[in-house]
């Protein structure tokens, strides 16, 4: 009870604070995006995403196992037992 009493004029004070401050609207224009996702939606349009798709995913495969390779390596020298 004393506690409630205690953050209700905690919280009082803090509105009336928050009360001077002055009140912030933030507007942005969607035009520039639209126009990017039209661009983006032209180029999808004439490329094969079958084909990029395919491509990406090569080029990932080839840097995990580049990523797989280079830990391998870096415990295998790290354990004096295995390597110089």
């Amino acid at each position: 009870m004393i506690l409630e009493l205690l953050m209700d004029n905690l919280f009082k004070w803090i509105e009336a604070l928050l009360s001077l401050v002055p009140v912030m609207n933030f507007e942005f224009s969607i035009d520039g995006i639209e126009t990017f996702l039209g661009y983006f939606d032209m180029v999808g349009f004439f490329v094969p995403m079958d084909t990029v798709l395919l491509l990406i995913g090569v080029l990932v495969t080839f840097e995990t196992v580049k990523i797989i390779i280079a830990f391998a390596r870096f415990v295998w020298k790290f354990i004096p037992i295995f390597g110089n």
